[in-house]
Parts: structure tokens; sequence; C-alpha cells
């Protein structure tokens, strides 16, 4: 991360290396109307899609963004846990209330990670990150960054979603438990420099409310599938998808424009996928 300039807000200028992603720290840095103007940052929480969630069955409006310096019971897909040091990686959650039916808010996994890529690409535009459907960004091959989100529905109507997203920000390679050192990167890692959480976050809520914005209006993601299908880690590769118990084989050919991922079958049919864990390869292969 470049040294704080002149034009830069005097939090950054007190703060060069790396801050605590508080409202005090991240605020100068937004451009947003509503997103993260409303910040609440927790030393501790057990998870801040819970948080998050809580606070907007209690009535809180969209925009609302939850930060975790540590996540006692972090979360990612499938109800694995999500290794949350203190003091060193961005846990954040927004809540939102887009007036879309259920069944769309799955887009929102890919709606926030073509912000996130966005953002860190505005900070280091020479780091390579891919999109892996439905929910990763990596680097290498490794995971950066997760995401999970979670709705509250009242018939065929969304009260709420809840877009949690982990970055692996400035955790050590020695820092990782020994089954994630092969799986998993940190962008201190990656480019040899502590980045400053604050700035990214405020970068990933800049770049997010407009995707967001462009997504209600639209009501699909044909604006952005073709960044998404040129940053795709499976594109044209061999994927199996796990689905419970079910394994189904196929190269993978882009998503549709309601996220879904389209995989060429051996016998030369095209299957659609909803839902799933995608592996690269014919085989599963161990998550991080």
């Amino acid at each position: 991360m470049t040294a704080p300039g002149p034009n830069d807000p005097p939090h950054a200028r007190l703060c060069p290396g790396d801050c605590q992603p508080d409202a005090a720290a991240v605020t100068p840095w937004l451009r947003t109307a509503v997103l993260g103007r409303r910040l609440l940052f927790f030393p501790e929480l057990a998870s801040s899609n819970l948080t998050a969630a809580a606070h907007g069955a209690a009535g809180a409006p969209e925009g609302l963004a939850v930060v975790a310096d540590h996540q006692a019971a972090g979360r990612g897909r499938m109800a694995r846990t999500w290794f949350s040091p203190p003091n060193r990686n961005l846990y954040v959650t927004l809540l939102l209330r887009p007036p879309l039916p259920p069944m769309a808010i799955p887009q929102l996994a890919i709606v926030a990670a073509i912000a996130i890529r966005r953002a860190i690409r505005e900070l280091r535009p020479d780091l390579p990150i891919a999109i892996k459907w439905p929910n990763d960004l990596l680097v290498n091959g490794r995971k950066l960054c997760g995401i999970l989100c979670e709705m509250t529905c009242e018939g065929q109507k969304t009260s709420q979603a809840v877009v949690g997203f982990g970055v692996n920000v400035n955790v050590d390679d020695a820092e990782w438990p020994p089954e994630l050192r092969q799986t998993a990167v940190s962008l201190r890692s990656a480019t040899g420099q502590t980045v400053n959480r604050a700035q990214l976050l405020a970068a990933i809520l800049n770049h997010f409310e407009p995707v967001y914005q462009e997504w209600l209006a639209t009501r699909n993601l044909t604006m952005i599938r073709p960044e998404w299908q040129q940053a795709s880690a499976l594109d044209g590769k061999t994927v199996t998808i796990t689905q419970f118990e079910q394994t189904i084989t196929g190269t993978a050919q882009g998503i549709t424009p309601e996220g879904a991922l389209v995989l060429q079958l051996p016998d030369g049919t095209r299957k659609i996928i909803h839902a799933g864990d995608a592996h690269i390869g014919t085989r599963p292969e161990q998550k991080a």
C-alpha cells in the first residue's frame, strides 16, 4: 500500500500502515450515499452476519455495515468455520433491503465478488484476482475472500438480506493453521505490503453501492456478467459440483444472467447449476 499523500483524509496521515476499520477511520474515505454511513464496529462478535440480521429485525435501515475485529464463530458457506484472527482481516456484513423476490438474492454473492475485486484492484492493480463461483475470490488458486449471503423472507417478499464477507488482509504465512497454509492467502502475503483495512473497506463500499444499484435497476447480472466471466477461475475448466451426496462433472461455460453456473456435460448437453460447491477437476478438493 502506498504511503498517504497530501490529498488523503487526515486520519490516513495519522495511520499510515493499518487502521482499525471503525467508523472514524473508514468514513473519511467514503464516497457512498448509503452504504457504510452507519457503521458499527465491534472488537469481537460471534458472527457479523448474525449481528447485522438482528439489527435488521429490529428495524435498522439499509446500508448498515457491521464490522468485527475478531469473530469467535465466523462462518462460511455450508456451516464451515472461518479463520478469524484479531487485528488482521476484514469481517464485514452489510444489511440490505432489496425489493426483489427471494430467488434473486443469491445473485448478491456475485454482486459482492465484483465489488470487492474492483476495490482490491483499485488499491493493488497488479494483483491477479479470480472469482470462483459461487462466492470466493482467489489469488493464484488460493482463497483470499469468502462471501456469505443470507436472507429473511415473508412469503415471496424479501424482508432483508445480509451480505457477509471476510477478506484475508494482513495475515502472515506463518499465522495460518496448518490445514490452511496451502489453500489460503492474504493481501499482505501476496503483495509483501501491509494493507490499511479502513481504506480497503471504504473502497469496497464505494464500489459495492453502484454495482448494487445497477443490479436493482436491471434485476439480473447482465451488466456485470462479462466482467465476471473475464475474471472466472472456472471458465473452460473441468469442474465438479457437489450438491449434498450428488456430484456433477462438466466443463464450466460461464453463468446465466441470474447467476447460475453453466456446465457442458460429457455427452454435450448443458446443465444449469443453481447451487453447490465447485471444485476444479474431477474430484472434490479440500476446501479452505
